[in-house]
């Protein structure tokens, strides 16, 4: 009799087992489909053989994200499940499982991944190997991403920069910054300001701010002393110096930047001209605020007050030239190409 109730015991014992086993398994089957999905957006631009994409998501999904890289794929390991949006024409396969992320590479040669918090970005940068065709036989892309610019509105404070019978080009300088800095705002874009208030903000003070804000473009913007707009890009160093002493001069970072800020200053160029119906100068100067960025940098000298008035219509002329130049360099249009 004893040995009947030991075994109807354990038989009972076993069944309470598999059924909490159940109900783990089944908390656990609803948690995983309830778990809520991070969005994540994929980006990417080619010029040449260096190749960026960029994944963009929230604070904790970003800082949170493991990354094992090779020559041949790399995998992130986000912290959960994620819905990915992704740029058309991306030229990589891809496999999404679960809350992993697998890019396998081809013809590549180096690669580098790091963080950035404003906005909170995953970016990779690879290095292909020189072969100019992508899969399917098709020429690689050249397109230029820009999801986040610094704007520098020139001088500021006690210093007025050029000052006319109209403004001051401290304030039209800030004025236009806005008014550049909502629009682009408005199409999705981050957009840093050196300043966004009348305050002096020294050259240095300037390019520490930029440079660790790590935009995909800088752009300056200033008052001409003529009738013409001017652009100008960094001009490049002396070729002479050590290389390596060079590379990391910070006077010199813009070297790598120098074709990209070409192109840029040529879109914007052409837009300003076809815009505002103006002459523009495009010019290399070895300008500190631009020898600095470590990005495609400009530097623009709207118009003078004196031969171009500056009203809401006009300021909204000068600032949908600058999108559209910007656009075109996205694009991929070069100053060699037109």
């Amino acid at each position: 009799m004893l040995q009947n109730l030991i075994h109807i015991w354990k038989m009972y014992s076993n069944v309470k087992k598999v059924i909490l086993i159940i109900i783990i398994s089944l908390i656990s089957t609803v948690s995983l489909f309830a778990e809520e999905k991070s969005n994540v957006s994929l980006r990417f631009s080619r010029h040449e053989n260096n190749i960026r994409i960029v994944l963009e998501s929230d604070k904790y999904t970003i800082a949170n994200a493991d990354t094992i890289s090779t020559l041949s794929n790399i995998k992130i390991a986000f912290p959960s499940r994620f819905l990915l949006e992704k740029q058309e024409g991306f030229f990589f396969d891809m496999m999404e499982v679960g809350r992993f992320l697998i890019i396998d590479l081809e013809d590549i040669s180096d690669v580098k991944v790091y963080k950035l918090s404003t906005p909170p970005r995953l970016v990779i940068d690879l290095t292909s190997s020189g072969n100019p065709m992508l899969k399917g036989g098709q020429p690689a892309l050249k397109t230029n991403v820009v999801d986040a610019l610094t704007i520098d509105a020139g001088h500021g404070g006690y210093d007025y920069g050029i000052v006319s019978d109209r403004t001051k080009e401290k304030d039209l300088s800030l004025k236009l910054a806005r008014d550049l800095g909502r629009a682009l705002s408005g199409k999705g874009k981050k957009v840093f300001f050196t300043r966004n208030v009348d305050r002096a903000s020294s050259i240095d003070s300037r390019i520490k701010f930029s440079y660790g804000k790590r935009a995909d473009i800088f752009v300056s913007i200033h008052s001409s002393f003529t009738g013409k707009c001017r652009i100008y890009i960094s001009s490049t160093n002396d070729m002479d110096a050590d290389a390596i002493v060079t590379l990391y001069r910070q006077s010199s970072r813009q070297n790598r930047y120098i074709e990209k800020s070409r192109d840029l200053a040529y879109n914007i160029g052409e837009s300003i001209k076809k815009g505002l119906e103006v002459d523009v100068v495009l010019k290399e100067l070895p300008l500190p605020i631009l020898n600095s960025m470590d990005t495609p940098a400009v530097l623009i000298e709207y118009p003078s007050p004196q031969y171009h008035e500056y009203n809401k219509k006009t300021r909204a002329a000068f600032v949908a030239a600058i999108m559209e130049g910007i656009a075109a360099y996205e694009n991929g249009i070069t100053a060699y190409e037109k």
